[in-house]
């Protein structure tokens, strides 16, 4: 008998083993209180600002998932950015096939359409921080600014990434 429960319990703990590898990786961003920053770490640690799951299952169903939370004692700002520090940490691979399909020689034929469509990104970012800063009270800006934390932090987890050190994007990229 003994044998019989040692066996099931084996037999659970390495189900729990490949059900928990299968079941995706994990990441959370949390925030150094001596030097106000934050930082992305491997797996689901406590006091964290943001963490999340991200699991590839294209192979399987056609479609990844991703899940994020934050942690609401923390401004909302914050909370935005570190949602989209661990979202590009977990999905920088994605990130990467992504920009290599779509961006990586958009410019190789037109320079100077390129150059006007930066020039353009790049006024249109002042005019949003102008509107975000003056308007700071306005529901509308500050969703714009949330959103705009959360593609930063974007950038800021896919640089973080074993892919992202080895693939260094802009922040052009990320616009």
């Amino acid at each position: 008998m003994k044998m019989r429960a040692y066996f099931i319990a084996c037999l659970f703990l390495f189900h729990f083993a490949l059900t928990r590898a299968d079941d995706g990786e994990y990441a959370s961003v949390l925030l150094d209180p001596l030097s106000n920053r934050l930082y992305v770490e491997d797996d689901v640690l406590e006091g964290a600002v943001a963490w999340a799951r991200f699991s590839n299952q294209v192979n399987k169903t056609g479609w990844s998932y991703l899940e994020v939370h934050t942690t609401s004692t923390y401004p909302d700002d914050i909370q935005s950015l570190a949602a989209g520090m661990v979202e590009g940490y977990l999905t920088a691979e994605f990130i990467l096939m992504q920009w290599k399909n779509t961006l990586a020689t958009y410019c190789s034929q037109n320079q100077k359409m390129c150059d006007k469509l930066k020039m353009f990104l790049y006024e249109n970012s002042i005019f949003l921080s102008s509107q975000i800063e003056s308007n700071n009270l306005d529901p509308y800006w500050y969703q714009v600014k949330l959103l705009y934390q959360q593609l930063t932090g974007l950038g800021q987890g896919y640089a973080a990434s074993e892919t992202g050190m080895s693939n260094p994007l802009t922040s052009f990229d990320f616009k």
